[in-house]
């Protein structure tokens, strides 16, 4: 389903996989489960990715769990 909408709406999929992991962060407050929700999420996607392609997803997926931060936040 997600490889789907990536290609209707033509979203990049560095893009896609940092909206999914700031979406989730910002509905749950956890930056664990936003990044092994999100990566679940667009794996298939980085199924057909280069090595390094596959490396700036999981750092984008990293910098959306990490979104809206606060000072008494681990992340922080």
């Amino acid at each position: 389903m997600i490889l789907e909408f990536s290609e209707n709406w033509s979203i990049p999929a560095l893009l896609l996989g940092w909206l999914i992991a700031v979406a989730i962060r910002l509905a749950t407050g956890s930056a664990t489960v936003a990044t092994i929700s999100a990566a679940g999420l667009v794996a298939p996607l980085a199924a057909d990715m280069s090595t390094s392609h596959a490396a700036l997803l999981v750092l984008a997926i990293g910098a959306g769990s990490l979104f809206f931060s606060h000072v008494n936040d681990a992340g922080f």
